[in-house]
This record gives C-alpha cells, structure tokens and sequence, in this order.
C-alpha cells in the first residue's frame, strides 16, 4: 500500500518503533513498528471507519482485539 504520511521512529530507512501512518486509500495505522510491518500494541481505523485495537505481528492482527464498528457495535475477538 502507498503511504502518504508516515511519523514515528526509523531505523535503516523503515519504521521501528512507535510511530503512525496513512495510506492512500484512507487507512491509519498508529503504534508499534518492527521492520517496517505493523508489531506489537497498535489500532488500525479503516475507510469505512471500523477501529481495530490490539497487539499485531508482522502486519497482521493476533490475539485478543478490540474492534469498534462504525454502526456504534463493539466487538472483542480473539484471533489464532
């Protein structure tokens, strides 16, 4: 995905560490950073305005989460 804005900690031209980004199609990441790939704590909103919070490995979304849906419905998930 193309990213239109990125603020955070780098390390070797990537993003370690905390930090946020948004992406051209209206995704935001904000949190923990390894390699350049969402890892650790971390929400993501999504266009549709859905809210996913928890922990993340490899930029992908992993144990328990917490989603908010635009609709107002909260959700929690655990994903294996």
């Amino acid at each position: 995905m193309l990213v239109v804005f990125a603020d955070g900690e780098w390390r070797n031209d990537q993003r370690h560490g905390s930090g946020v980004a948004v992406f051209a199609n209206g995704l935001e990441y904000k949190g923990a950073w390894k390699h350049d790939k969402a890892d650790g704590d971390g929400s993501c909103v999504y266009p549709s305005g859905d809210e996913y919070t928890g922990e993340w490995k490899n930029d992908h979304r992993c144990a328990r989460i917490v989603c908010h849906l635009v609709c107002g419905e909260m959700q929690s998930l655990t994903n294996h």
